[in-house]
């Protein structure tokens, strides 16, 4: 997954640029829409051949006709590399934090919180979780993937987050903790509602 951050870069490079080219924006101007695509394990080999096509697959032609589209107004970087770990929360939490997993406290989709208590119920795939641990249990696992959606099975995820997954901060009346609220850094979604966005 070492190119994966490269690929979301320059996806988010060539929408910026496609956006600038097709209203006239300037780099002082007022920004009105980026894009940030990011495709869990795309590696670059991944992304020219769905750009380029394959001649087993779709005749030969494109079968990411769009991606590829943003991506002729983009910009390759090369030496980009990834977070270190770069699993899923941890390279997507780098790009929209800018952050380590260090810095951002983010390791891995499930980790470890020695601050926290377990969730008020036991997720889907096994966080031992009940009512009456929070807040005499410190210490749980911390799962931030499908496992606390309200359906996992569903793309949609059943309509969003299930509180009774999350865990909970027993200094704050056992409140769940949602994954942007885990985080030690700001997001560039943060930064943006910010300012007025």
């Amino acid at each position: 997954m070492r190119k994966f951050f490269a690929i979301s870069v320059l996806l988010l490079t060539a929408a910026w640029s496609a956006a600038l080219a097709q209203n006239d924006f300037s780099l002082t101007g007022n920004i009105t829409h980026v894009l940030l695509i990011s495709i869990d394990g795309m590696h670059s080999l991944d992304f020219t051949n769905c750009s380029e096509g394959l001649p087993s697959i779709n005749g030969g032609s494109s079968y990411c006709p769009n991606l590829a589209e943003l991506a002729q107004s983009g910009v390759v970087y090369a030496n980009a590399l990834t977070s270190r770990p770069s699993d899923s929360f941890p390279g997507l939490v780098a790009q929209i934090t800018g952050g380590t997993p260090r810095t951002a406290g983010v390791y891995y989709d499930v980790s470890y919180d020695r601050a926290l208590s377990p969730p008020a119920a036991t997720t889907p795939y096994g966080i031992v979780g009940g009512v009456n641990l929070c807040p005499s249990m410190r210490g749980t696992q911390v799962g931030y993937d499908e496992e606390i959606d309200n359906d996992y099975t569903k793309l949609n995820g059943g309509g969003g987050i299930n509180p009774i997954y999350l865990p909970r901060d027993p200094n704050n009346n056992c409140a769940p903790v949602y994954p942007h609220n885990f985080l030690r850094v700001n997001t560039i979604f943060e930064v943006v509602k910010r300012s007025g966005g």
